[in-house]
């Protein structure tokens, strides 16, 4: 239940992060491509949430303070090797996989305590067809948006222009008026 909530924001946030960052901050050039990358968690926090409430109500309180552990771990290690090489790039790319790592450790346990099938459909299909749906409803919006939003720029330049006109000619017939 969590992939059909969750995928759709990623998805939505992925399409979206230009656009967002851009209008957050319009200094700022390279932080789109960072928040992409960023966003590609959100679907592993979001089932690790999940399956770790499970788990913990099922009495296995420690497991997912281990679990976190480990992926905090993996991350610490890759940010070590891989930021003096590579940048803030890595960053975005250590936490997805922290979060990754998370959920596979997760998922393990999981099929071991509770020794339960999950069901195809629910977790996969249902949250892919939402997320492709809200995708391409994303995508429209964003068009419209930007579309209206250039407009408006248009506008406010032509009217500008047109007060720079109106003044220009006001000067000008104070300068050339007859007594």
């Amino acid at each position: 239940m969590t992939n059909i909530i969750s995928m759709p924001c990623f998805a939505g946030l992925f399409i979206m992060a230009e656009f967002l960052f851009n209008v957050l901050y319009p200094n700022t050039t390279s932080g789109a491509e960072l928040m992409k990358i960023q966003v590609l968690g959100i679907c592993f926090a979001l089932l690790v949430q999940t399956l770790t409430a499970i788990l913990t109500a099922c009495g296995k309180l420690y497991i997912s303070a281990i679990i976190v552990l480990v992926a905090a771990l993996t991350k610490y290690i890759l940010n070590v090797i891989f930021i003096p090489l590579y940048g803030e790039i890595v960053i975005p790319i250590t936490t997805v996989i922290y979060h990754v790592v998370c959920f596979l450790c997760v998922l393990i346990v999981f099929r071991k305590v509770i020794k339960v099938h999950l069901d195809k459909k629910m977790v996969f299909i249902k949250p892919f067809v939402s997320t492709l749906i809200m995708s391409i409803l994303v995508i429209f919006v964003k068009k419209i948006v930007v579309f209206l939003i250039e407009k408006k720029e248009h506008n406010n330049y032509r009217q500008q222009m047109c007060k720079c006109d109106t003044l220009d000619k006001i000067k000008l017939g104070h300068v050339f008026q007859t007594d």
